[in-house]
């Protein structure tokens, strides 16, 4: 009887240091020809505080797209469709609500967005999520027409940065290294909105199941100091610093993320026309990918 115990014993001691020591290789690998839908929502509320008086605005952007995966040699070429946009502001007690598919056809911001509708936008993304070559970006701004203040808004959201930023916040985060359990790596990523921002990330697999690894990230994101941005038409300066925090749900086979969510909080100063404007933002992104 002893020794059918520690037989047992032994067996189940060899299943958990298995369990323990499974690894994957994580990296940008989803299947040719696949599709997803993808719904980005990304919402920003920012405090300043200017000649003491306190300013809140809440900016809002619910993006749907599909994304389209075919062979590009050393990359995958991933075509972006845009699909039905919404976006929310709010600022100074004042409300704009623009809607793709609103019924307002007078609207030139819900024209603008409408315009973005079925638009095509194509990616080179490497193994390791990095975003290589962009085709097509310009066709999305050229949909706008003449109209300067539909362009004016569609540069903020769909411009060739703020497109590569987003693609690379979804995937540029894989290990260089087969990980288990516990595992941890790094990964800097450059961030076009609200502000040029440098995100350092440190990523902890804090467990591989059902075929999926669930990962946390910790990190830190700032502007490096002092750096000057145009706004409006008025050159200003930028000094934030702060911290990042989220979680990853990932497909071992494909690196694909299901879902994904990421908070920014960031403290500072804005320097407008030589006045020292403090300030607070957080930005939360969540990212659900679907395959078709």
């Amino acid at each position: 009887m002893k020794k059918i115990t520690l037989a047992l014993f032994a067996v189940a001691a060899s299943a958990v240091s298995l369990l323990h020591a499974q690894t994957v290789s994580l990296k940008f690998n989803p299947a040719n020809g696949s599709r997803y839908d993808v719904i980005n929502t990304n919402s920003l509320r920012m405090k300043q505080t200017f000649m003491g008086q306190v300013m809140n605005m809440d900016f809002s952007t619910i993006s749907n797209m599909r994304y389209e995966i075919a062979d590009a040699g050393a990359e995958k070429a991933l075509t972006l469709t845009y699909g039905p946009v919404k976006t929310d502001i709010s600022f100074a007690g004042q409300e704009m609500h623009i809607d793709s598919e609103s019924p307002d056809t007078a609207n030139a911001a819900n024209k603008a967005l409408r315009s973005i509708r079925g638009k095509k936008v194509k990616a080179f993304v490497a193994a390791d999520g990095s975003v290589k070559k962009m085709e097509g970006w310009e066709l999305v701004t050229d949909a706008l027409g003449s109209n300067k203040e539909s362009q004016a808004m569609v540069a903020e959201l769909f411009s060739e940065a703020t497109i590569k930023s987003l693609l690379e916040q979804g995937f540029k985060m894989y290990p260089g290294e087969a990980v288990s359990a516990g595992s941890t790596w790094t990964s800097a990523i450059q961030l076009e909105k609200p502000y040029k921002l440098t995100m350092h990330n440190l990523y902890t697999l804090k467990k591989i199941e059902g075929g999926k690894s669930l990962i946390s990230i910790d990190g830190k994101v700032g502007t490096g100091g002092v750096t000057k941005m145009e706004q409006q038409g008025m050159e200003v300066e930028i000094n934030l610093d702060g911290t990042v925090s989220g979680t990853i749900s990932m497909d071992n086979v494909t690196g694909i993320t299901d879902t994904s969510t990421l908070v920014q909080q960031l403290k500072g100063t804005m320097k407008v026309q030589g006045m020292d404007v403090p300030m607070e933002a957080t930005v939360e992104t969540n990212i659900q990918m679907k395959e078709r």
